[in-house]
């Protein structure tokens, strides 16, 4: 192993140490690992503290009064933690000799604070300033008062206050300071604008990715409680939690899109070519006419159409549908500046207006910015990327696809702005979703800038964090949480969740069948059924329920009262056909072949050629010694669907009606069914009890599979 990675890896089992609150364990860990590396830094900070820990130690010990002990030991936890934390990042730049990753700038000295109090940054400074802040651990009040004026004067323009905002956020999310914490708090109380939605889309992925660290600074607390002052902060907050769900599906959406969307768009785009007249690209009337390939392709695919409608909804409920296909377009020049990544887009970037110019006429390009620069739905990060990308457009189709898109922009905005539309813009709600977006493409997508954790990719939520129950709205969010989780199928999220429902006091029927639900697709059986009975309690959806207690029961092997459940069910809806088939595999695993005969049967009737119901008939016809019933059951069924079971069985009824020959030749048909005799045999042990309970002999058994065995080698 790398020594640095072993060192990093004892530095945070210190801080964990430290963070569970054994402050002395965790002062005899620092100080074996400083015996160890003499020479590493920050070694008289330790001292210091280390010493003030002994002083306030030996005073408890002396009985000397002191009303400040308690915030003395939690300021010498605080200052261990934030010691433990420089030394890994220390480490990680550490010989650190890869120009994209991170740690190889962070010994660099950028005295940026002077240009923010000056004022003075325009967009060749904005990088350098970006870089230093975010690779700055701790900051100090002269850091917190110079953001601030600079955060206030209106001669700064919003994208660059939002940029600084991101550089604060990216910073606290490589290494936690309360002090940098509390300068987003200071944006977010502003409440003027994108950079303040930022910042508090920078404290919850603070607080959420060092949530062990948040948890001893008590003063978190009484800052969320101000932020209670701000307009709709509850909705702001859950708006944000639900994006970071969101967010764990876009890489199902990126699969979902490469293998059921793309082939047929490129199917599409080869019908779209062929009915493209190029000579007459020029014409305005081209612009104005429809192509009929259109209507044909759709004509004649519209499950298709309908899928990706459907597809492109999803976009404006917050989904990252774009991620499929403009991810992966961040390879320009333009995206090898951090600060890029986080630039809101705007008409009069001078970036995209030298990268286009000449490569549209003017009162094109003008149309198309505005058009872009109003597209809600599309994140910033996006739309640098497609104007970076026109210019690789032939040039014969250039004008058309941006007009073409000036179109689809103009037609999807009128769209949401109309009153009965499905889908409201929030502005709020709108920067939360394109900006958690924009850091999703950096966090996936960026190849110039390496060495830190992907956030995408950790186990963080609201599932796994107490530090905001003092918000208000704390139960809804958990709430809306909860059901998101479940409905984008993230079965373990939504389970902790629910359970936090529960405790909150919320006691409805719903919230115990999703809980049981989820354990259930978890196969966490027993709790699947402790939550189905919860909710049995409520005069609910009876029908369902008592079915779903009877899997989980079965799941648990008790047969006895799985039954019970169905038989329920099956007064509830008597023709429900699925309950019927679990009651008879409930007789049959309790050995009450006469009933479940019976039930078999019935099905029959209202399912004629059913080969599972056929099977069964012809297991309780074998067990109930009708042999000829049972054979007709089975001939019949591998005419129909003929498995390797089928075979196996018709052995087993022959032999048990003493016809060894013919027993031996549906074997040896199964054996052929499988990839090898081991497979085979151990299905064939699996039910030899049907032969022993037939009275076929555990010795003939053996005899059997060595005979099989030798005519497979034979063969």
């Amino acid at each position: 192993m790398d020594p640095r990675l072993d060192t990093i890896k004892q530095l945070r089992a210190c801080q964990e140490t430290l963070l569970e609150g054994a402050v002395f364990d965790g002062i005899m860990k620092l100080e074996n690992f400083y015996y160890t590396f003499p020479d590493s830094p920050y070694r008289d900070d330790f001292n210091s503290t280390k010493e003030m820990f002994n002083f306030m130690i030996e005073y408890f010990a002396k009985d000397t009064p002191d009303n400040q002990r308690e915030n003395v030991y939690s300021q010498i936890q605080k200052q261990l933690v934030a010691q433990t934390s420089s030394l890994v990042e220390y480490y990680n730049a550490f010989q650190q000799t890869d120009f994209r990753n991170i740690y190889a700038r962070y010994h660099q000295k950028i005295d940026y604070l002077p240009l923010l109090r000056k004022l003075d940054v325009d967009s060749s400074k904005l990088e350098d300033i970006f870089m230093r802040i975010w690779l700055t651990n701790k900051a100090d009040n002269d850091f917190q008062n110079s953001v601030n004026d600079f955060i206030d004067n209106e001669n700064i323009s919003e994208d660059i206050k939002s940029v600084i905002t991101s550089a604060i956020t990216m910073s606290l999310i490589r290494y936690f300071d309360f002090q940098k914490l509390s300068v987003l708090f200071d944006i977010y109380l502003k409440q003027q604008g994108e950079f303040s939605i930022r910042a508090l889309v920078g404290i919850i992925l603070t607080l959420l990715v060092h949530e062990n660290i948040a948890k001893i600074y008590p003063e978190i607390a009484f800052k969320l409680k101000e932020t209670e002052i701000v307009e709709d902060n509850s909705k702001n907050f859950e708006y944000v939690f639900l994006q970071l769900i969101r967010s764990k599906e876009t890489e199902n959406i990126i699969k979902e899109f490469e293998k059921d969307i793309l082939p047929q768009m490129k199917n599409m785009q080869n019908n779209f070519i062929e009915n493209l007249d190029f000579e007459d690209f020029s014409s305005e009337k081209m612009m104005d006419d429809e192509n009929p390939g259109w209507e044909n392709y759709f004509d004649k695919n519209p499950e298709f159409f309908e899928k990706m409608e459907k597809f492109t909804m999803r976009q404006f409920d917050g989904s990252d549908i774009f991620s499929a296909t403009l991810g992966n377009l961040k390879n320009f020049e333009f995206f090898r500046k951090a600060s890029n990544w986080f630039t809101p887009f705007s008409a009069d970037n001078s970036d995209v207006l030298l990268h286009l110019k000449d490569k549209l006429d003017d009162a094109t390009l003008d149309e198309f910015l505005s058009a872009f620069e109003k597209a809600s739905y599309f994140c910033n990060s996006d739309k640098f990327s497609f104007c970076l990308h026109i210019p690789d457009i032939a040039p014969a189709m250039r004008e058309a696809a941006v007009k073409m898109l000036i179109s689809e922009i103009d037609g999807t905005q009128e769209f949401l702005s109309e009153e009965d539309s499905p889908v409201k813009f929030d502005f709020n709600k709108n920067v939360i979703t394109r900006y958690i977006q924009d850091l999703y493409r950096f966090y996936n997508f960026n190849n110039s800038f390496k060495g830190y954790p992907n956030i995408f990719k950790l186990d963080i939520g609201i599932h796994r964090s107490d530090i905001f129950k003092t918000i208000p709205s704390y139960k809804n969010i958990i709430r809306s949480c909860a059901e998101l989780s479940f409905s984008q199928k993230f079965f373990n999220q939504a389970t902790i969740l629910f359970e936090k429902v529960v405790e909150l006091g919320v006691n409805e029927a719903d919230i115990y069948e999703k809980a049981a639900f989820s354990y259930q697709k978890l196969q966490n059986f027993n709790k699947a059924l402790d939550n189905y009975k919860k909710s049995e309690l409520f005069d609910h959806n009876k029908k369902w329920l008592f079915k779903k207690i009877g899997f989980a029961l079965i799941k648990q092997n008790n047969y006895s009262e799985a039954l019970e459940y169905y038989q329920k069910a099956e007064k509830e809806d008597p023709d429900d056909l699925a309950t019927l088939m679990f009651i008879g595999r409930c007789y049959i695993a309790l050995e009450n072949y006469d009933e479940a005969l019976k039930t078999y049967f019935k099905l029959d009737f209202f399912e004629p050629d059913n080969p599972k119901v056929m099977r069964s008939i012809a297991l309780c016809s074998m067990m109930l010694d009708k042999y000829d019933q049972s054979e007709k059951y089975l001939l019949k069924t591998i005419e129909i669907e003929p498995t390797k079971f089928d075979f196996l069985n018709l052995g087993n009824l022959f032999w048990i009606k003493n016809d060894k020959t013919e027993a031996i030749s549906y074997y040896i048909t199964a054996i052929s069914e499988y990839k090898n005799f081991k497979d085979f045999k151990k299905d064939f042990i699996e039910n030899k009890h049907i032969l022993e309970k037939l009275a076929i002999s555990d010795f003939d058994i053996k005899l059997m599979l060595d005979y099989l065995l030798k005519k497979y080698f034979e063969k």
